[in-house]
């Protein structure tokens, strides 16, 4: 998918504020149609950033106040083509999207009229104007064009954190390529697709921009489960590319290198090796170390506990202040001038067990 869809998390909605769709010709199947358009009674019908008979041509509609007043909802439109795109075309797609994504970038920069700062990422435009608070801003480095970013400015881990991706299915209506959009009492979440093959992960793929160097990775999940969960209990004999813990994993890397766990296990006063390890369930693996928090789930009822909102409050362990906030490295061997891909993976062992993710963030640095 590509990196800057998710860099640009102000932007990576256009296409949904935009969606005033227009009819073209010619298709006899929505595969057909390019850039997220469909095939209705032989037309493509495009979203209307696109025009031409196969939805192939780049335009841009929408006025300033469009942009202004939905900035937060521009979050899910390009996202929602780098699905397509993947499907259809595979990386001749992605680098087809990025160019689109730069074009879309560059025009809205100018429609805002905002101040542009010459720095390739926020870390750069927090070592220069450390006094900026968070928010969306327009960057300019040598060889890269114009850009929008969101950057994270304060917080107990400092500022200068460039967003890379964000999973906020209430807004998007949507969820990332491979996890399946529920609602349940109302709330959305996206969660592995319920199937046969329970230990195959749905997984996002939130990728770090191409032009941003990193080595520290930040961010935060909250989330809902489905059945009762065990945390690390059965995680023996597997490696960080499988389920190995009841909960979301996220990894860094064409490798998928583990970074960071969340994890969910039974309530502490149930003797049973599915708690989690500070109330003395299983100890996570080794390639894990102390890359995990865990919490207690608070009944072990069958279903959906929508009353249960998993890593926000303090029976988290290894715990601290920081909430559903973690920091970690990045894995050993990671070069500073490249992007590397991050995967955020709900995670569970039994098929009548499953993980929605409400709220996401990840973050480089």
């Amino acid at each position: 998918m590509s990196s800057r869809y998710f860099a640009s998390a102000g932007i990576a909605i256009l296409l949904c504020l935009l969606i005033a769709a227009e009819t073209c010709r010619a298709c006899s199947g929505s595969n057909d149609c390019r850039n997220g358009g469909t095939c209705n009674s032989g037309s493509c019908t495009c979203l209307s950033i696109f025009t031409g008979a196969t939805c192939e041509e780049f335009k841009l509609k929408g006025s300033i106040s469009d942009v202004e007043a939905n900035l937060e909802a521009v979050e899910t439109t390009v996202f929602n083509l780098a699905k397509d795109d993947i499907k259809k075309a595979g990386n001749s797609g992605l680098s087809a999207a990025k160019a689109k994504l730069g074009e879309v970038e560059k025009h809205i920069c100018g429609l805002l009229g905002e101040a542009v700062y010459e720095a390739r990422d926020c870390k750069q435009l927090h070592d220069q104007e450390g006094d900026l608070p968070s928010g969306y801003y327009s960057l300019r480095s040598s060889g890269e064009g114009l850009r929008r970013v969101y950057c994270k400015m304060e917080g107990k881990y400092g500022g200068g954190w460039t967003r890379v991706g964000r999973i906020h299915p209430e807004t998007h209506k949507d969820c990332p390529l491979q996890m399946e959009y529920i609602e349940v009492e109302g709330k959305a979440m996206c969660t592995r697709p319920a199937r046969n093959n329970f230990l195959e992960p749905g997984v996002s793929g939130f990728l770090a921009p191409d032009y941003i160097p990193y080595t520290e990775i930040s961010g935060y999940v909250k989330a809902y489960r489905q059945g009762t969960v065990d945390a690390f209990r059965d995680s023996a004999g597997k490696t960080d590319k499988q389920c190995f813990a009841d909960g979301i994993t996220i990894t860094a890397g064409y490798l998928d290198t583990h970074v960071f766990t969340y994890a969910v296990g039974l309530p502490p006063v149930v003797n049973n090796m599915g708690r989690c390890p500070c109330h003395g369930g299983t100890a996570p693996p080794e390639f894990v170390g102390r890359n995990y928090t865990c919490t207690a789930m608070r009944s072990g009822n069958p279903g959906w506990q929508m009353s249960d909102h998993l890593w926000e409050d303090s029976t988290l362990c290894p715990g601290d202040d920081s909430g559903a906030w973690f920091k970690v490295a990045a894995p050993p061997g990671f070069g500073i001038e490249r992007g590397n891909p991050i995967r955020v993976t709900p995670c569970t062992d039994e098929a009548v067990e499953r993980i929605g993710i409400d709220d996401a963030e990840i973050y480089v640095r």
